[in-house]
């Protein structure tokens, strides 16, 4: 237990993506706040992609700032794509980077890391499809 808490203080303190074997999404539940808190900031945010004042394609996952940046708004790649859209997971250009789909330009997210496990992105589909309320 100890040398976890070490590991994950390390992988905080250094900024560093979180991959599988650390996190392991067992607390991930099919709502916003969950998303935020196990995948966003821990993966996303904190490899210095998605955060600070100049995010990678604009778009900043961190805590204050993720939603507004990704409900119902256009991708940066095509304007035509939203990030999430409301409802619609097959529509969403977030589903499309974390399952390296034909549409992403980008690849498949997290892009210095594992990608993530299909049990969590069916949770973020699950999140949108309901709606993707931020409550």
């Amino acid at each position: 237990m100890l040398l976890r808490m070490m590991l994950l203080s390390f992988i905080f303190l250094s900024g560093c993506a979180a991959d599988d074997s650390v996190n392991t999404f067992a607390d991930l539940t099919a709502d916003y706040q969950s998303i935020q808190d196990v995948v966003f900031t821990p993966t996303c945010a904190l490899s210095n992609c998605h955060r600070g004042s100049v995010p990678k394609a604009g778009l900043n996952l961190e805590a204050a700032n993720a939603y507004a940046s990704i409900v119902d708004r256009p991708s940066t790649t095509s304007s035509s794509i939203l990030r999430v859209a409301s409802g619609d997971p097959n529509n969403s250009y977030l589903i499309d980077v974390l399952e390296g789909n034909a549409r992403s330009t980008v690849g498949t997210m997290p892009r210095n890391g594992s990608p993530l496990p299909q049990s969590v992105i069916d949770k973020i589909r699950q999140w949108i499809a309901d709606g993707a309320l931020r409550e």
